[in-house]
């Protein structure tokens, strides 16, 4: 996926503008001015962050009405709706909010695998680098970094860990969302929703 960020450091207009640049793989007048790079006729790799897309981050913001102090769940999806709009092409918003820790799992579970990402709104979570979940014998050492606030982030992917006890009984169950996390220097990681993290609000996008 790609993890552009906008120069004002505003996390609901990264994860929006990182949904838009990944649908522009699909219809590239969504960001006039920039394109990603096709691999292939099938794989794509996200270029440098260029003007096109810092000019895209600077519309969503304002289109948002983020402030200082963030941007609000509505003024996100007005935004998105009112950027797409304005590109010809439509957007549809779908709660993914559930019983599962506040998320419709199986849901969320379905359109991801259907290529279609998704947005959630948190406040308190942790991220953890792929890399810093570690199999050992009998046991995982899992090293992450806790954070306080709301935070926004795209949704792309997704990783269930279970835990057995010697009954086969299940002892616990981890469920990792694979995000951009909207900080300068970190790009993707990690977010188990299933401990040290409250979803307020999560969201399927699809734009057609």
């Amino acid at each position: 996926p790609p993890f552009y960020t906008s120069e004002q450091g505003a996390c609901a207009v990264n994860a929006g503008g990182n949904i838009i640049a990944y649908y522009d793989c699909r219809y590239d007048d969504l960001i006039p001015g920039y394109s990603p790079i096709v691999i292939g006729g099938k794989y794509y790799i996200y270029g440098n962050q260029n003007s096109a897309v810092d000019n895209m981050f600077n519309t969503l913001y304002n289109m948002m009405g983020t402030e200082a102090i963030g941007t609000s769940v509505e003024g996100f999806k007005s935004g998105m709706r009112q950027y797409v709009t304005s590109k010809n092409h439509s957007i549809n918003i779908t709660s993914a909010t559930g019983s599962y820790y506040n998320v419709n799992l199986n849901y969320l579970k379905s359109q991801l695998k259907a290529d279609v990402p998704a947005v959630v709104f948190l406040d308190t979570f942790s991220i953890t680098a792929t890399r810093d979940i570690v199999a050992n014998n009998g046991y995982d050492h899992i090293k992450s970094e806790n954070y306080g606030g709301y935070h926004t982030m795209l949704v792309y992917g997704y990783k269930d860990i279970t835990y057995y006890n010697s009954d086969g009984s299940v002892k616990e169950r981890n469920t990792y969302l694979h995000v951009t996390t909207g900080f300068n220097g970190v790009g993707t990681a990690l977010v188990d929703i299933t401990r040290n993290c409250n979803v307020d609000d999560a969201y399927i996008m699809e734009v057609a």
